[in-house]
């Protein structure tokens, strides 16, 4: 997935990029816009020495977004079938099978969430600033070129 996005902040070798949601993303669902978000951040690694106010290219691998739903989602309703499996063959009464699946799940979360800090290093869960598009000094600099073709807008019309 390619996004453009601002950087807000700069860490070592990583940046925080914040991303406007664009249109398509209301179709979409499949990335990390909570629904009444206009934006989110993304943490990125900075090959390119990208700035504070820098409008950057970002690049997100694709693998991580089916590996995590995959995570997220699918090992949940494996973990449920397996243990409604476990419990009609045991034949347990029907309050303890959900109460064993809920605690369960509740495990597997757990686990997910210590294995998070390892995962993270996976290349499948990087994102990445490709390329600048704007820097903060050029910006900086067609501010000031504006500001003085105003004044003398200005002293013409007097």
């Amino acid at each position: 997935m390619e996004e453009i996005g601002v950087v807000i902040k700069t860490e070592g070798e990583y940046a925080k990029i914040q991303v406007d949601k664009r249109s398509e993303c209301k179709k979409c669902g499949m990335c990390a816009f909570p629904k009444n978000a206009d934006s989110v951040v993304f943490r990125a690694e900075n090959k390119v020495g990208a700035k504070e106010g820098d409008k950057v290219n970002i690049i997100t691998a694709e693998k991580g977004k089916w590996l995590s739903m995959l995570l997220v989602f699918g090992v949940p309703l494996i973990i449920i079938g397996v243990v409604f499996l476990i419990a009609f063959l045991n034949s347990w009464s029907e309050i303890i099978m959900p109460i064993v699946g809920l605690g369960a799940i509740i495990i597997w979360f757990i686990v997910l969430g210590i294995l998070d800090k390892k995962l993270k290093k996976l290349n499948a869960f990087t994102t990445e600033i490709t390329s600048i598009i704007s820097d903060v000094s050029e910006d900086n600099t067609n501010d000031s070129a504006n500001t003085v073709s105003d004044e003398n807008s200005e002293k013409d019309a007097e």
